[in-house]
């Protein structure tokens, strides 16, 4: 597994429907997922989640924006040849015309330094093992 260096000025963009099935995905994202859209499109957002990342992380992430408020932190994204990317990422749940809740997921790259020192103080609290 390699890391992929995200470019600075990448915006990865995801629409996930009540269910966690993906809606939209940006070019970013078919880009760097190493997926086509036609394969992303109607799938768990879960085929990106990388076991690295702790199921307590997502639970958050389901607490958070259930609450209404926006959900921000690092996540660290499989790719469909197991390579990986970081994101600083910010999820919120959404409104889409008449259909039910969505979420809007927004990933940027996130420095070393500031993925380094996430992992490090998750460490601390034991949520990465």
């Amino acid at each position: 597994m390699k890391n992929i260096d995200l470019k600075k000025d990448t915006l990865l963009i995801m629409v996930t429907g009540s269910e966690g099935q993906i809606i939209h995905v940006s070019d970013e994202v078919v880009e760097h997922s190493g997926y086509a859209r036609e394969e992303l499109i109607g799938e768990s957002k879960s085929i990106f989640e990388h076991e690295d990342i702790p199921q307590e992380i997502f639970s958050d992430i389901e607490r958070t924006t259930s609450q209404g408020e926006a959900w921000r932190g690092y996540l660290k994204y499989k790719t469909k040849d197991s390579s990986y990317y970081w994101v600083d990422a910010i999820v919120t749940k959404i409104a889409i015309a008449d259909a039910k809740p969505s979420y809007l997921s927004i990933g940027s790259k996130p420095s070393y330094d500031e993925v380094e020192s996430y992992i490090n103080k998750k460490h601390k609290q034991d949520t990465f093992k």
